[in-house]
């Protein structure tokens, strides 16, 4: 098991080290499966999704759409006066004109359209959920998400191809019971691009990481209101 999740590790997180064009002292942006950091969403969209992409299938019936790319600046219906983005994006990614997109496939839960996110199948049966963010029309992050599993395989992935992680924090997490749980923290650097990996994630079974570009999380934050929240006037 060991040796599948470390081969998948090596697969997905190839990062080439020659220069970028015109720039040759500027490493080559990290990459997941051929979607590379800086890509516009023309050349993204072009790039074949993973051959073992599929969708998952709970609530999907046999009326679902084909598997495709859905952005956050597409609606669902939901009834036939109301609708709901295809794909969340926080305030603060809406503020500075950010698009979420991922891949999936309509489908129906409890009656009601929903979209149904695509999976991406990793070593014997285990899953990843793949996010990616653009601004300007620039891939600037890959979100995956998956089973705490996957740690030591992607770890050792990453050691292996980037060296010993810039950044490693360790500490804990309480869950509801009151029992503690270690905590990891790691951050590898190439130039603008940053891989962090956090383990666990939101839930002590899940782990998370995110491919990035550092400038554009400046923008983000640019993009924000300065000065304190404005208060209404009674």
């Amino acid at each position: 098991m060991k040796a599948v999740l470390a081969a998948w590790a090596m697969l997905i997180l190839s990062a080439p080290s020659y220069g970028q064009a015109g720039n040759a002292a500027m490493a080559e942006p990290y990459d997941f499966k051929g979607a590379r950091l800086g890509m516009t969403f023309e050349e993204w969209q072009a790039v074949s999704p993973p051959i073992d992409l599929q969708s998952t299938n709970m609530g999907v019936d046999k009326k679902s759409e084909p598997l495709r790319i859905w952005c956050s600046g597409t609606r669902l219906p939901i009834t036939k006066t109301d609708s709901m983005p295809a794909v969340h994006v926080t305030l603060e990614e809406e503020r500075a004109g950010v698009s979420t997109c991922r891949y999936g496939r309509m489908g129906r839960v409890f009656g009601r359209p929903s979209l149904m996110g695509a999976w991406i199948s990793v070593g014997d049966g285990i899953t990843t959920d793949v996010t990616y963010k653009f601004l300007e029309n620039r891939l600037y992050e890959i979100e995956i998400e998956g089973v705490i599993k996957l740690y030591p395989g992607i770890v050792e992935g990453l050691n292996a191809r980037f060296g010993r992680p810039t950044d490693n924090e360790n500490d804990t997490v309480t869950n509801g019971y009151g029992s503690d749980f270690p905590h990891t923290f790691k951050k590898w650097r190439r130039d603008d691009s940053v891989i962090e990996l956090e383990a666990p994630y939101k839930k002590l079974s899940f782990m998370r990481v995110v491919f990035f570009s550092q400038n554009a999380h400046a923008k983000i934050l640019a993009a924000q209101p300065k000065g304190p929240p404005a208060t209404s006037k009674m």
